[in-house]
């Protein structure tokens, strides 16, 4: 006998966006960033920013329940911040986290870009767990 999947949804935080040309989302799939949009993501992505909760084709919108726990305002540092992209502190802001190489050295990691930005500019970072970590 298999369990139905439920679904609570009042403390999730939900956005929607656009599915770009030739591309398309999968209800219960996790999703990239793709230009200012959404597709669905590949294995082993690690920058998932949540998971579709629809299954949408290009030119409509995909609403995604989002890996975070809030969003906010924050200060983009020196290297910018880029939509989808791990953030890591910086002496004047956040700025992307280095790609995971499997080195030694870690850094943690405060969340991930909802939009892109330069050095100096506010952007939204959905906030996650700061255990989260990016091998340099």
């Amino acid at each position: 006998m298999s369990a139905r999947a439920g679904q609570q949804l009042q403390f999730a935080i939900v956005r929607r966006y656009l599915v770009p040309s030739a591309k398309t989302t999968t209800k219960g799939l996790a999703v990239i960033p793709s230009g200012t949009g959404v597709e669905v993501a590949g294995a082993d992505s690690d920058v998932a920013i949540g998971i579709a909760l629809n299954t949408c084709v290009a030119g409509q919108y995909c609403d995604v329940a989002l890996f975070a726990h809030g969003v906010i305002k924050a200060k983009c540092g020196t290297g910018g911040s880029t939509f989808g992209k791990k953030q890591i502190l910086v002496a004047d802001g956040f700025t992307d986290a280095p790609a995971d190489n499997g080195a030694g050295t870690t850094k943690p990691t405060y969340g991930f870009a909802l939009e892109t930005a330069v050095a100096a500019d506010e952007f939204e970072l959905a906030l996650t767990s700061p255990a989260n970590r990016t091998t340099t």
